[in-house]
């Protein structure tokens, strides 16, 4: 008799008791990317479900980005520099650039050993060097914003980031490597 008093409350109260609604974006977010400037132009990226969205107003509000990324395969990686630069890593379409924001995109792909991109990683202040590793192993550097790629490491890497002009790069057996002359 208790339960029936209180679902009848509860259902008298109405609106109190309202569920949270999923947004867009929402499903599965796999990675998210702040601009290098983002206390200034409050910009976001996020890729989610091998889609990239973005936002302009700090996350309020998100757009899919399309245009120009003609792949039907997923998306796997984003990396965001300084000047609204981006390049977006995918399984089987190898990497797409954008200096435009996520507005216009352009493959650059020439000397890449592999086309399923696990990371790719972009110097913030100097977005002409550029790494991406494969999805199944090998490291690839540019220093040309990816005109051009040469293989520098046969392991597979897992994350690369870089402190004080460091780069740390860590690998599927739980090394952790290093470089002073950007990989």
């Amino acid at each position: 008799r208790l339960i029936w008093i209180v679902l009848s409350l509860l259902l008298t109260v109405g609106g109190a008791f309202v569920p949270a609604q999923a947004h867009r974006p929402h499903d599965v977010v796999t990675q998210i990317k702040l601009s290098p400037s983002y206390s200034r132009d409050r910009t976001a990226y996020t890729l989610v479900r091998g889609n990239l969205f973005k936002s302009i107003d700090g996350g309020d509000s998100w757009r899919r980005i399309v245009q120009g990324l003609d792949t039907l395969t997923p998306f796997s990686t984003l990396t965001v520099a300084q000047g609204q630069v981006l390049a977006l890593g995918t399984h089987g379409d190898g990497i797409f650039r954008s200096d435009s924001g996520g507005e216009n995109w352009r493959r650059i792909n020439n000397g890449l050993d592999t086309l399923d991109i696990g990371l790719v990683y972009m110097r913030p202040n100097t977005p002409q060097v550029m790494l991406a590793a494969g999805a199944q192993g090998g490291l690839s550097r540019s220093t040309d914003g990816g005109q051009t790629w040469n293989l520098v490491a046969d392991q597979s890497f897992l994350a690369l980031t870089e402190a004080d002009g460091i780069l740390w790069a860590g690998d599927k057996t739980g090394q952790l490597l290093r470089s002073s002359d950007g990989g």
